[in-house]
């Protein structure tokens, strides 16, 4: 296997890491299977496994800075920085109430060449808002998570309009696909996922995709 193939592989049959919902995410979308990727966080394993990949793509984009976005980006940039030597900060989704009045924590050169680090990228709301937070501080450059939601083009259209580039680990439909090949998905898993990607913000107002994910939330396995 490559790295690439063992992360989907660790992805796929980790319990607990792929769940049930429906799920109401802070993006306003309602999915119906999510990973729950920081459980790999606890592995460590997957974890070295998953830094070492995050860091390779770094390199590639000569990276001088890695900015985890609270909460999930904060323990991949700490394992990227001590592998890699890069430094590290990590961004707030508000500042600090505190002394520190910035979304920024940490120490930084003005203008950096920078990474957002994530843990995924769903419909690219939150890292719009980081950078246009940014912007006038960091140079962004990339965006470095484990994982993509495969959603449609017209989601990465604000991203593009700042020329960051978005670099995945993995892909839902990579993941899916190895699933159903592996016989850990089942086939109306499948269906409603691919349900969700294709029309992300209203597949579920269609009767029959929302019968099929209680069905499968009933069953309670995939």
């Amino acid at each position: 296997m490559t790295p690439k193939e063992r992360l989907i592989h660790v992805i796929a049959t980790t319990p607990g890491v792929m769940k049930i919902g429906p799920v109401y995410t802070t993006s306003g979308l309602v999915v119906p299977v999510i990973p729950d990727l920081r459980k790999l966080y606890s592995l460590p394993k997957a974890l070295k496994l998953i830094t070492s990949l995050l860091v390779k793509d770094a390199k590639k984009f000569n990276i001088k800075l890695l900015a985890g976005i609270e909460t999930a980006g904060i323990p991949l940039v700490g394992a990227m920085s001590v592998v890699s030597g890069i430094p590290m900060v990590y961004v707030r989704k508000k500042p600090h109430t505190g002394w520190n009045q910035s979304i920024i924590e940490g120490l930084f050169a003005p203008k950096a060449r920078t990474a957002l680090v994530d843990d995924a990228l769903t419909i690219s709301k939150q890292k719009t808002y980081f950078i246009q937070k940014l912007k006038n501080v960091l140079r962004i450059k990339a965006i470095l998570v484990i994982w993509d939601s495969s959603y449609p083009a017209r989601f990465r259209v604000p991203i593009a309009k700042y020329r960051v580039t978005v670099k995945a680990l993995v892909s839902k439909y990579e993941v899916m696909n190895y699933m159903k090949e592996k016989k850990l998905m089942r086939d109306d898993t499948y269906q409603v996922m691919r349900a969700q990607t294709e029309n992300p913000m209203h597949w579920h107002r269609e009767a029959k995709n929302w019968k099929l994910l209680l069905k499968i939330r009933r069953r309670g396995t995939l």
